[in-house]
């Protein structure tokens, strides 16, 4: 803890008598994004794929760089879906509908169904849950947390502000549901790690 002084005059309106006054403060290291600030890139992005509904450009054909490191397999796990999440004492039941919303999610990426503007918001999201997952809920992990704790961690420092990104302007429908898919296909797709 830091420790802040502060000397008190005599004339002091705040402080009646004279002396040292000591606070023990704790530092915290959290900065939050004006709101204007905190969404802007999304809403480039959504900008982006308005203009190009609207202009009837849909611009579709090869999956961007940023999406194909997402949609492939990470080369340095070669274990799957099921192993990591046994790995991270899952069940078999736990591991079926996990597997669901992965294959569910991976139904949107048909290369002659998504427009180059619609990848990169995929990506932008995609990027959002692996950054927030290994920030936020690998550590936990790491710590042995319970699953109970956390499935909570993910819906508030994954799901939740995901959410709240998306609330701008939900361009693609992508909801609670679909981040929850997205977490398992990346999972499967070894950018996220259960152990």
């Amino acid at each position: 803890m830091a420790e802040f002084k502060q000397n008190a005059g005599p004339n002091s309106e705040q402080y009646a008598s004279e002396g040292t006054m000591y606070i023990k403060k704790g530092i915290h290291f959290h900065y939050e994004k004006p709101v204007d600030e905190k969404y802007i890139q999304y809403l480039k992005l959504v900008e982006e794929f308005e203009e190009e509904v609207e202009n009837g450009d849909s611009n579709i054909g090869d999956f961007i760089d940023k999406l194909l490191y997402y949609t492939n397999r990470s080369y340095d796990d070669k274990l799957d879906l099921k192993e990591k999440l046994k790995l991270g004492g899952y069940n078999e039941s736990y591991y079926k509908k996990a597997n669901a919303l992965k294959e569910k999610y991976a139904m949107n990426f048909s290369v002659d169904e998504l427009s180059i503007s619609a990848q990169k918001i995929h990506a932008y999201i995609l990027a959002e849950v692996s950054y927030r997952f290994f920030l936020h809920i690998n550590p936990f992990i790491e710590e042995n947390y319970s699953k109970v704790d956390i499935s909570e961690l993910i819906n508030i420092k994954v799901v939740e502000p995901i959410e709240a990104i998306l609330s701008q302007k939900n361009v693609l429908n992508i909801y609670k549901e679909d981040i929850m898919c997205m977490i398992y296909f990346l999972t499967g797709n070894c950018h996220i790690n259960w152990n």
